[in-house]
């Protein structure tokens, strides 16, 4: 299976020179990646990673979520 471009992110680790990218958020097949970022941040070894993702319609009616976005970081 293809890697979603939204997916392929820069250097996490370490902070302050991020050489490799090590963190990740895992998702399920029922949503959608709509964007996916970085953080530039060095509070800590390891810059956060964000995402903006879109739930299936069947899985919005089940959280009751019905605009289907939220963040995730």
């Amino acid at each position: 299976m293809p890697i979603p471009s939204a997916l392929v992110l820069t250097g996490t680790f370490p902070s302050w020179r991020p050489l490799r990218g090590i963190d990740h958020i895992l998702v399920s097949s029922d949503v959608q990646i709509e964007e996916s970022r970085v953080v530039d941040s060095t509070l800590s070894d390891h810059r956060p990673v964000a995402m903006t993702l879109r739930w299936s319609s069947a899985s919005d009616i089940a959280r009751g979520d019905h605009d289907g976005y939220t963040k995730a970081a």
